[in-house]
């Protein structure tokens, strides 16, 4: 068992990824949307993983207002986020605003998910059926490598 506390900060559908990561890995954990409880006691947490869909191109503005908001003085953060093509990094700018914040931003990962922004809508949108089950495991791959890299 891998001795860390991970907050999960989320909108569906990453929570749904995340919550393996209890079962795959063994890591200790709460899950929190930050939508409904914004004072969530961060000083116990050693990693905090903000998960999101993408929306109108950026991740879910209450992450935003709530890294804006939240003093991640020293706190490990990854970000995980769903979208229906990637053709740029959705967070790299936020990654940015975290390491001038003093977190230590770790790196983010993402999966495929159901996109039916704008025009999509109208051909009923894309990437259905995702994230699947073999994203969700990149997925948590991906994250175990980031948290074990940084030990």
């Amino acid at each position: 068992m891998v001795d860390v506390l991970i907050n999960i900060i989320s909108k569906l559908p990453m929570s749904i990824v995340l919550y393996i990561l209890y079962d795959k890995f063994g890591y200790e954990m709460d899950v929190i949307d930050i939508t409904q409880n914004k004072y969530y006691d961060l000083s116990k947490s050693e990693y905090i993983i903000f998960a999101s869909g993408i929306y109108s191109g950026t991740i879910h503005k209450s992450i935003i207002e709530y890294i804006n908001d939240t003093d991640l003085s020293g706190k490990k953060i990854i970000l995980c986020y769903t979208c229906g093509i990637r053709y740029k990094d959705y967070v790299n700018s936020l990654g940015i605003k975290l390491n001038n914040k003093d977190a230590k931003y770790m790196g983010s990962c993402y999966c495929r998910g159901y996109d039916t922004y704008g025009f999509l809508k109208k051909i009923g949108g894309i990437a259905k059926g995702h994230p699947n089950e073999e994203d969700c495991y990149r997925v948590l791959n991906e994250i175990r490598k980031l948290i074990e890299k940084k030990k």
